[in-house]
Parts: C-alpha cells; structure tokens; sequence
C-alpha cells in the first residue's frame, strides 16, 4: 500500500527507478559478452575503424549536457555510450536527463516574432554554417497547394552565420511533449530536426548551447514535396507579393521577420532586399504599403531590378493578418 501511494504521488521518480533496473538487463549483457582470444583478436583488426567511430559518437554523446536534449536523443545517445562506456555513465546519463527535462529550439523565421508555445527563457544568438534562405513552401498558413507561399528555410554554407532566438522549455516531460507537438504541427513543412550549436554576441568561439534543435529541410525536390528551391529575386518578389492564405499574407510574414530582425539587431541583408523588390511589386499597382504602414525599421536598401513589372499579372491582397507562418 505504501509503494503504491509513493508511485502515485512521485510518477517521475517511479519511472526513473523503471528505466535504470530495465537498463541494467538491456545494456549489461552488452558489456559482457565473453569472445575466444582468436575471435576477438580477428573481431579488432577489422572493425579498427568501426571501432572508432563508436568512439567518436560515445565522446559526442558524452560531451552534451544530456540536460539539453529531448529525451529521445538521449536514449538515442544511451545506446552509444554503451557501446565503449562503462554501465555507470548510462546510469548517470539517464539520472541527469530524466530529473529535468530541458530543450532548447532554434527559430530563425516566424519563430522570432511569435514562437506561440509556453517557454521558459528566450536567448538571442546565432549558428554557424547556415543562411537563411527563402526556398520552402508553404500551402496551409500563408499560402494554398494552387498559389503557395515562400518561407524560410536553412541553406548549409560553410562560414554562413544565422542570427535568431533560442527558446527553452524546462519542467515536467508532459511539457517538453506539449511544446514539441505543437512545434512539429506547426513546422510540418520542414521534415528533418538537426542539433546545432549555439553562441552568443559576447562568444562567437564558444558555443553557449549545445544540441539546439533546429528545424531543417531537405533541399531536395524529389524527396522533400515542400521545397522549391532558389529563383531569381523578382520571381520571389511577385510570389510572394501575390500568396496569401488562413494566416495572412506572405508578404507580411517577410515583412515582420524584416522587423523582428532589426529589433534584435541583426538585420539579415537579403531578408531586405527581397522586402524592398516586394514593395516595389506592389508599388506597381500603385497600391503599395504606404510609407506609415511599413513594418520595417531600416531604410530601405537600393533594388537590384528597376524593371516594371506588368500590373495585370497582380491582384491587390487584404491587410495584414498579424499571426504565425
């Protein structure tokens, strides 16, 4: 009767005590297999290199603050560990993920101005080796499957920076579930989930944050429905001028990430310049964003393109609907 009122009352620690005995048969029988001396001999001269990409992945595993990750990448990170690791770090491993459960997620787009699920601390920061890119569709927020909009994405450049904000979601695993369902509805465009490093403005050599999930796509437009790829920046321009779906125009999403990045201080130069081309798109209907309506805070930067586009190919969009993308 007691166990049972304990269980009822402490159900992390009831499940926490469940997964270290259920480790203990599922990973100690991995440490302890008896090989003959030939075999295991023959075993280490061909799997040298298997061996150490074990070696590898356990350190990664082990270097990540287990505190940072969702707990599937850390049962993930269990089965490396003990691939080269004694049965104690596991054990470890699992008491540090499970007694808190902390992730971090990297926004870059709509994220910034309105992450719209319960978070626990914003940090503004950047990774390396992306840019931004506006090679994504979208066909049920700010855009339709006949006339879909363009959002953001991430395009892997080596020496690229991306500025944006990091969210933290802390407490209890049923929170961590709400958060990430909620994300993975609203992102279910983007079809990969990578784990970045995080810096600060005041540290560019030493990441503040690892095993940030960012949401990703796959550049491919066989394997990946969603993504269009790049074109030239009037072609944007006019598709985006044009899109507009249950959340609001593609336009004002473009609009207000411009701001949102020039309130952090960190505006992204070709996030303007497609903004500037898509004032001038509407500015050919003579019907444009008026100069007091403008939701950007720098000036506007000179237009690569001065040719007109012809009016009949636009039609005039309703106002700003001020929600998520």
């Amino acid at each position: 009767m007691a166990m049972a009122k304990w269980q009822q009352h402490c159900p992390t620690a009831t499940r926490l005590l469940h997964l270290l005995f259920s480790s203990f048969f599922l990973f100690r029988p991995l440490q302890t297999i008896h090989r003959p001396q030939k075999r295991r001999e023959k075993e280490r001269e061909k799997g040298d290199a298997k061996q150490d990409n074990l070696n590898l992945k356990a350190q990664h595993c082990l270097s990540v603050s287990p505190l940072k990750l969702p707990a599937a990448t850390v049962l993930a990170c269990c089965f490396q560990i003990q691939a080269t690791h004694s049965l104690l770090h596991i054990y470890l491993y699992i008491f540090l993920s499970f007694t808190t459960m902390v992730f971090w997620v990297f926004g870059y787009g709509s994220l910034v101005w309105n992450p719209g699920f319960e978070y626990d601390e914003k940090v503004i920061g950047f990774i390396k080796d992306y840019r931004r890119v506006f090679d994504l569709a979208c066909i049920d927020h700010r855009g339709t499957p006949e006339n879909p909009a363009r959002t953001c994405t991430l395009e892997l450049i080596e020496g690229a920076v991306c500025w944006g904000a990091a969210y933290c979601v802390r407490g209890s695993p049923e929170k961590e579930r709400a958060a990430m369902e909620y994300l993975e509805r609203r992102e279910c465009e983007y079809d990969q989930k990578t784990l970045v490093d995080f810096y600060k403005e005041g540290d560019p050599l030493q990441p503040a944050l690892t095993g940030v999930i960012v949401f990703t796509s796959t550049p491919d437009k066989v394997s990946n429905k969603y993504y269009l790829g790049p074109a030239p920046l009037d072609e944007m321009a006019r598709q985006i001028a044009t899109a507009v779906g249950p959340c609001g125009n593609n336009r004002d999403y473009l609009f207000l990430l411009e701001k949102a990045m020039f309130d952090i201080g960190h505006e992204d130069d070709m996030v303007i310049e497609l903004a500037n081309e898509v004032r001038k798109v509407l500015g050919t209907l003579g019907k444009g964003i008026s100069k007091e309506k403008k939701l950007v805070g720098p000036p506007q930067m000179p237009l690569k393109s001065q040719t007109p586009l012809p009016s009949m190919q636009l039609r005039l969009l309703p106002e700003a609907v001020a929600m998520d993308s």
